[in-house]
């Protein structure tokens, strides 16, 4: 997987047909603490739409889970669905990873590629990116809205300049980059 390359998963996970499974997912997660829905019984019809859904359903079961102190691991996700692919891992380890932030927590990338060794590489790619753009590799920690003329100001730690890690209440959608072909730090790199 190329962090710098977006193969289409991310733009179906925000199709109205995806978000509406999502949401009826999230709805019945919510109503049945004592017997959690198996999301895939959600998956779309569609083979097309299956992979964007798998990996939408499988994003808000992990927010949901953590929200409500009944962590899932990934690998848990991945023994239950042979069908995920290295590049569906790595968007589900940097979701869990971006929750442990966001819950105070101080997760470490070394911890996942331990975990998860064979996507080391890809995971590494995108914590580049992640740091870059949290302003963690820039001089003086002054972020990248700060450091790039024209930046807006994030609203949340994980969203700056175009690239995010969308989520609506637990409706975790994917990270995608700007439809053009430069953002403001210059092109992107090619594959």
């Amino acid at each position: 997987m190329s962090s710098t390359h977006s193969s289409g998963i991310w733009d179906g996970t925000s199709s109205p047909s995806i978000e509406t499974l999502v949401v009826r997912y999230q709805v019945d997660w919510r109503s049945s603490p004592e017997f959690r829905p198996d999301p895939r019984n959600y998956l779309p019809d569609d083979p097309r739409q299956r992979r964007a859904g798998l990996v939408a359903l499988l994003r808000a079961d992990l927010t949901l889970r953590r929200a409500a102190a009944e962590p899932s691991p990934i690998e848990s996700y991945r023994d239950r669905f042979p069908e995920l692919d290295s590049e569906l891992l790595v968007a589900l380890l940097y979701e869990e990873y971006c929750l442990r932030e966001e819950a105070g927590e101080a997760p470490e990338a070394a911890e996942y590629e331990v975990r998860f060794p064979r996507l080391a590489g890809s995971f590494q790619e995108v914590m580049v990116i992640h740091d870059l753009v949290d302003g963690l590799v820039l001089p003086g920690r002054e972020g990248l809205a700060r450091a790039v003329p024209g930046c807006p100001k994030p609203a949340r730690r994980s969203r700056v300049c175009g690239w995010s890690r969308s989520w609506d209440e637990g409706h975790s959608l994917g990270f995608t980059w700007p439809r053009s072909s430069t953002w403001p730090i210059g092109p992107l790199p090619s594959r």
